[in-house]
């Protein structure tokens, strides 16, 4: 690395490292904003996944049906 000599060459190497210290807060930025896209959309598939005509809380609540009117057709036999 070569020696600074004079007083105008720090001055300029202290601009040039703030100028690269400023585009890297800029990549950081821009990396929060697409973690923040992905999460949201992350969660926009869970919940259509979720509360759907076919979803999760649908089909747990078919199956639940289903197994009480296996359980009421099976005591209505054993009563019988």
């Amino acid at each position: 690395m070569k020696k600074l000599k004079t007083l105008e060459e720090i001055r300029k190497c202290r601009i040039i490292m703030e100028k690269r210290k400023t585009k890297a807060q800029g990549i950081t930025l821009i990396a929060l904003v697409v973690t923040i896209v992905v999460l949201l959309i992350l969660a926009s598939v869970t919940i259509q996944m979720v509360f759907s005509d076919n979803g999760i809380i649908k089909r747990a609540q078919d199956a639940a049906d289903a197994q009480k009117e296996a359980q009421d057709k099976d005591s209505l036999a054993t009563m019988m």
